[in-house]
Order: structure tokens, then C-alpha cells, then sequence
């Protein structure tokens, strides 16, 4: 996976608002609903929905974290080279690459 920044058009982009649209709309409506629903919710209920969140955000983040140090132990960028006294890989791209 290309990361944002690794884009050879970052910071511009560009995209087709068309493209967007329809999830654009579904994300509108939904969060209205959500809003909504949300209302009618004790604070206590508010406060252990904050904390599923916050922990299924932080478990997902770890998720994502993983596979990508993963993907860069399988996949090491062009011109690495491994480390077999300690099992590492050492990139030769300059570190602002």
C-alpha cells in the first residue's frame, strides 16, 4: 500500500466529486441518524460509548500498525539490505525519502 505522502501529486490532489457523491450522502444521512439516536441517551450510556469507541479505535489502529510492520519485514523497500546478526533490515534511502 502507497502511503498519501509516497504520492508523486502529494499535497495536491485531485478527484472526481461525482465519485464522491453518493458516499458523501450516505455519510450525511447516517450521521444525522446517529445524532439523532444519540439524543436520547443517558450521559452514564454516553460515557461507556465514548470508551467502546476510543477502545475499538485503539484496536483497529494496533490492527492496521501491524500489518504494516508486517508488509515492510516481507516486502522491504528497493535497495534494503538485512542485518542476519540481528535480523533487521537497513534501508539505504535517505531518511527524508
Amino acid at each position: 500500500m502507497e502511503w498519501n505522502w509516497q504520492k508523486d501529486d502529494w499535497p495536491e490532489f485531485t478527484y472526481r466529486k461525482s465519485a464522491l457523491a453518493d458516499l458523501e450522502a450516505r455519510f450525511l444521512h447516517q450521521s444525522g441518524i446517529f445524532l439523532g439516536a444519540l439524543k436520547h441517551v443517558s450521559a452514564d450510556d454516553k460515557d461507556t460509548l465514548v470508551v467502546d469507541l476510543m477502545s475499538t479505535e485503539a484496536l483497529k489502529t494496533s490492527e492496521i500498525e501491524e500489518k504494516s510492520s508486517i508488509a515492510k519485514v516481507c516486502n522491504p523497500p528497493s535497495g534494503a539490505t538485512s542485518d542476519s546478526t540481528t535480523g533487521t533490515r537497513k534501508s539505504r534511502r535517505p531518511n527524508n525519502a
